[in-house]
C-alpha cells in the first residue's frame, strides 16, 4: 500500500471535508491557533505531507500569506491547490524534496507517525536544516515508540524528543502530542 497511489486516495476521500478533527480532549484547530498565534502572518511555512491541506485552512483562515506544501499524493496537490491558488504546492516525497530556500517554519501533522522510527533520524534533520527558526508538530504519542496497525504501519512516539534546539512549548492531548521547537 502506498500514499502515492490507491491508500492514499481512500484516504483522501474519507478526510476531504475535515477542517477540524475532534479528539479526545482538545481539538486540533484550537490547538493549532494556540500554537501558531505568535508566528509572524508572512513568515515562509512548509507542510511535509500537506495532503488535502487540514491544517492550510487553518494557516489561510488565521491570514499567513507564504505557504508551501508538499506531498506524495497527486491527487490531494490537486485538489489543495485549486482549493489554494494563493500558496505552492509540490507534487513530491519527503526523501525526494529540495528546498530552494529555508523556511522559518517547518512542521509536520500526522506524516511522522507513518515513517519507521529508523528513518525519523534523517527526516527530523532535513526539516532542522530547512527551518531557519520553527519546527512545529502533531503526532500521535506515547511514551515509547510502538508499531500499531493501519493497513500501512503507523507508529506513536515520543516526537517531541527527536528534534534539537530550545523546545517551546509541548502539550500532550488525548493521546497526541503538540511540538515547538526554535
Amino acid at each position: 500500500m502506498s500514499w502515492a497511489g490507491q491508500f492514499g486516495d481512500q484516504y483522501i476521500e474519507r478526510n476531504l471535508e475535515l477542517t477540524n478533527f475532534k479528539y479526545k480532549d482538545t481539538d486540533r484547530l484550537n490547538v493549532t491557533k494556540s500554537f501558531f498565534a505568535d508566528i509572524p502572518r508572512d513568515a515562509s511555512i512548509l507542510e511535509l505531507g500537506c495532503n488535502v491541506g487540514s491544517i492550510i485552512r487553518i494557516l489561510d483562515s488565521m491570514g499567513f500569506t507564504n505557504v508551501t506544501g508538499i506531498d506524495v499524493n497527486s491527487k490531494a496537490i490537486e485538489i489543495i491547490s485549486k482549493a489554494h491558488p494563493h500558496y505552492k504546492f509540490i507534487n513530491c516525497s519527503i526523501e525526494d524534496y529540495i528546498p530552494y530556500v529555508r523556511h522559518d517554519l517547518v512542521y509536520t501533522s500526522g506524516v511522522l507517525i507513518h515513517q519507521n522510527p529508523t528513518d525519523l533520524p534523517a527526516i527530523t534533520e532535513k526539516m532542522e536544516r530547512w527551518s531557519k527558526k520553527w519546527i512545529f508538530g502533531f503526532e500521535y504519542y506515547t511514551p515509547k515508540f510502538e508499531r500499531i496497525d493501519y493497513g500501512v504501519p503507523l507508529y506513536k512516539g515520543p516526537y517531541e524528543t527527536l528534534f534539537h534546539g530550545k523546545l517551546e512549548r509541548v502539550e500532550h492531548h488525548g493521546g497526541h502530542v503538540y511540538y515547538l521547537f526554535s
